[in-house]
């Protein structure tokens, strides 16, 4: 019997695979009899659909995600906290943005909110049956729109040929092409914005000098970088030097916040990953590091920014709120990256809209060979000079 319904499965899912609606549907249904097959007697269609449920987690349609996680954990507890309000947010992420965007927060925004769902069912299942939830990994499909299709294409098209420089990094990194081509999301900053000659740049999350080496190309005054963590830090400093970027490259071993004083890190001390974040982790070492404000940086060095870029792992609206006056100020481009963190996501577009300073905003996945809760969001925004 098993098997008869696993082959049933295995037919009709081909068949129902490019409409999500439906397949979803399917894919729900295996996932909630699982529950039951322990507590109705092994069933054959509980025992199938687990089977079914898990053959499909690896489906290239696809992503998994493990509700238990750290980093989706994150997304869930803040979905769950500001349930209510989630229409409200996402009204007004979509407010004054195109259709690209829109799309782009639609399917991002999606994934966390089937992963709540299938934790409550998870949950509630759990209670019923009166035991500890099992950890349990969720297939999210990750299908991009014909939208986000074109412009996939548009920029393997746009950036196939560009030469990437043969920057030294000693080994530690190499760019992906359109990563390099599209200068991390510069491209889609209106031309009208993008003259930075007597300018400065920030560079929030400068790991090793990856971003900095390239908007060094766009031929600025300075760019002021930013790693708070030790070992990265001494690397950031090597590449500047190995490049010969010291008269343009100013590497800061301090961390970007709303506010200036001490902050802790945690990171992962060896070769392989020399990613840090404020969130807690008994996984990784804490260090603790001087923080400071983009606003009293850029006052004390007297800056002409033209150009903020944070990619600071989660701690981005806090850079933001502590670069307000600056952004007030200067109007700069800014490239945020919007997806360690569920408040950077939902919240910041709408704090710099309220601010009045007609920014243009777009969200831009750059690049699109990360899939599901890696996506690499980008809020890229600018303001035309009247």
């Amino acid at each position: 019997m098993k098997k008869i319904i696993v082959s049933l499965l295995n037919k009709i899912v081909p068949r129902v695979m490019n409409d999500a609606e439906l397949l979803d549907h399917v894919l729900g249904i295996a996932y909630k009899n699982m529950h039951l097959a322990e507590k109705i007697g092994r069933n054959a269609f509980s025992i199938a659909c687990r089977e079914f449920y898990k053959t499909n987690l690896d489906h290239p349609s696809y992503v998994s995600v493990d509700p238990q996680a750290t980093f989706p954990r994150r997304f869930i507890e803040y979905l769950f906290e500001n349930q209510n309000r989630l229409s409200s947010l996402k009204e007004e992420l979509f407010q004054g943005t195109d259709e690209l965007s829109q799309a782009v927060i639609h399917r991002f925004s999606s994934i966390y909110e089937t992963v709540l769902n299938f934790e409550h069912s998870r949950l509630n299942a759990a209670v019923t049956e009166s035991k500890e939830p099992e950890p349990l990994l969720i297939p999210i499909r990750w299908v991009l729109s014909s939208l986000e299709q074109e412009e996939e294409l548009r920029l393997k098209q746009k950036y196939q040929n560009v030469t990437i420089p043969d920057y030294d990094f000693a080994g530690k990194f190499s760019y992906q092409q359109i990563d390099y081509a599209s200068r991390f999301g510069w491209d889609y900053v209106d031309s009208s914005c993008r003259n930075l000659a007597g300018k400065d740049v920030i560079d929030g999350g400068a790991h090793i000098g990856d971003t900095a080496l390239v908007f060094s190309e766009l031929q600025p005054k300075s760019i002021h970088s930013f790693e708070p963590t030790p070992q990265t830090f001494e690397l950031l400093k090597s590449v500047i030097r190995k490049n010969g970027k010291e008269g343009i490259i100013v590497p800061n071993q301090k961390a970007l916040g709303k506010e200036s004083g001490r902050l802790q890190f945690y990171f992962n001390n060896n070769q392989e990953d020399t990613a840090a974040s404020v969130f807690p982790d008994e996984q990784r070492q804490i260090c603790e590091v001087e923080c400071t404000t983009i606003d009293n940086y850029v006052q004390k060095h007297s800056l002409n920014v033209g150009l903020i870029k944070l990619d600071i792992e989660g701690a981005e609206f806090d850079a933001v709120l502590g670069a307000t006056e600056t952004i007030r100020q200067f109007k700069p481009a800014l490239i945020i990256g919007l997806y360690h963190a569920p408040k950077d996501f939902y919240e910041i577009k709408p704090y710099l809209a309220q601010l009045g300073l007609e920014y243009q905003f777009l969200f831009r996945q750059v690049p699109y060979s990360y899939a599901g809760i890696n996506a690499r969001i980008k809020l890229i925004a600018f303001s035309k000079p009247k």
